[in-house]
């Protein structure tokens, strides 16, 4: 197998820089290896979002216990 043969690529980012054991990455589906190597979309989480968040899962009464 040559060097530069793309899945030889892959498995040494796989195990030289995600430090992923040789045999998960070969047992890995490659929708999984693909996901893995997808650029992060960008999340968007607004205040009116949090605010949201908080009205329904409110704080108050809680965290008492442990101080």
């Amino acid at each position: 197998i040559e060097n530069d043969w793309p899945l030889m690529i892959w498995f040494r980012l796989a195990v030289l820089q995600l430090h992923i054991q040789p045999n998960v990455f070969w047992d890995m589906p490659l929708r999984d290896w693909l996901w893995l190597c997808r650029k992060p979309s960008k999340v968007s989480f607004s205040e009116q979002d949090l605010t949201a968040l908080m009205a329904q899962f409110p704080d108050e009464g809680r965290g008492d216990e442990h101080k």
